[in-house]
């Protein structure tokens, strides 16, 4: 590769042009920073004059928001520990009626069912001391019967003992 040699004025011209090239560089960095800060200062004033345009208009809004906020606030703070008193109320009334119900239970199975089984027993005794009777009439009578079977009253309870058969 063959080496130019510049003369001294054609370096001159190129130092210029170079120069140029880079205060150029130098002029449209400043012009983007300008515009950059005066875009910056439009939106600003832009949002500056919108918010103080809308401020009055939502300003009783926002007020009253914060009133209702601080009621509400205020309300669940009277309320709250009614909720707890009726929920605690609610569980020891659930409990109350439930050992009630246990209790009830108890009584109508002590004073209702077992006396309703003694009765049963008994007419189930009767029911049979009458067959044994009939069956031992009808033997007596000269009928044909299956024996006599023997009937026992003891303590209100009617005891059949059927005879052997063999």
């Amino acid at each position: 590769m063959d080496i130019v040699r510049l003369d001294t004025w054609s370096q001159v011209v190129l130092t210029i042009i170079a120069v140029a090239q880079v205060l150029t560089l130098a002029v449209l960095a400043g012009v983007v920073f300008f515009v950059m800060k005066k875009l910056k200062s439009i939106a600003t004033d832009t949002v500056d004059e919108v918010l103080e345009k809308t401020l009055p208009k939502i300003q009783p809004t926002l007020e009253h928001v914060s009133d209702v906020t601080a009621k509400v606030s205020d309300l669940v703070d009277k309320v709250s520990p009614k909720v707890v008193q009726i929920a605690d109320d609610s569980e020891n009334t659930v409990h109350s009626v439930s050992e009630k119900v246990k209790t009830t239970s108890n009584i109508v199975t002590e004073n209702v069912a077992k006396p309703i089984v003694n009765i049963a027993s008994l007419l189930t005794g009767v029911q049979r001391g009458l067959e044994v009777w009939q069956t031992a009439k009808t033997t007596q009578d000269g009928h044909s019967g299956n024996g006599t079977d023997t009937v026992t009253v003891v303590e209100e309870r009617v005891i059949v003992t059927p005879e052997a058969r063999g």
